[in-house]
């Protein structure tokens, strides 16, 4: 009960507060009336209570690393594969006005190159540095539209892997 208080207390304050501190490398998003209004980098800033609101983002260079994916390749190959996306946010704007879920977002264009890729391909024909630098490309073309800048795209853990799938049947339970 009483973290729900503090909690609530807190962003009340952070609401009233004429004055948000944006810190070296973040930029906020300024948030007027419920309107994208500007960008603003480091430093402090004004702002009016109730009506402004700051939705604060890092810009310099992270990473995110994907869960293992299990692919088919175009001769029935399958291998497994893990993927490390580097970026950084270049649009605030556009990070948080064009979608919800900015990493469910970046992390579905990615795995989603990735397949359509190493389905084209043989395993013969599987050259990882090469499929890195067709999906980054392809990954930067439709994410830029949400803010992104993709630095580079690194397979890791690549192997080939004998898929084993199990169809269990549960018995009726009683009384169903």
């Amino acid at each position: 009960m009483f973290d729900g208080l503090r909690d609530l207390f807190s962003q009340f304050w952070t609401r009233m507060l004429p004055v948000q501190v944006v810190t070296v490398g973040q930029h906020a998003g300024h948030i007027r009336l419920g309107k994208y209004h500007r960008t603003l980098g480091p430093g402090l800033h004004w702002k009016i209570p109730v009506a402004d609101a700051f939705e604060i983002h890092h810009t310099n260079i992270t990473t995110q690393r994907f869960d293992s994916q299990t692919l088919t390749t175009k001769d029935d190959i399958q291998i497994v594969l893990r993927a490390i996306v580097r970026y950084q946010i270049d649009d605030v704007e556009k990070y948080i006005v064009n979608c919800f879920d900015q990493r469910e977002v970046l992390e579905d264009t990615t795995m989603g190159e990735i397949q359509k890729h190493v389905r084209d391909h043989t395993w013969a024909e599987f050259d990882a540095a090469a499929l890195e630098k067709e999906v980054a490309t392809a990954v930067r073309r439709q994410t830029g539209k949400f803010g992104f800048e993709i630095i580079a795209v690194t397979l890791t853990d690549v192997g080939r892997m004998r898929s084993l799938r199990l169809i269990t049947t549960h018995p009726p339970q009683p009384g169903a």
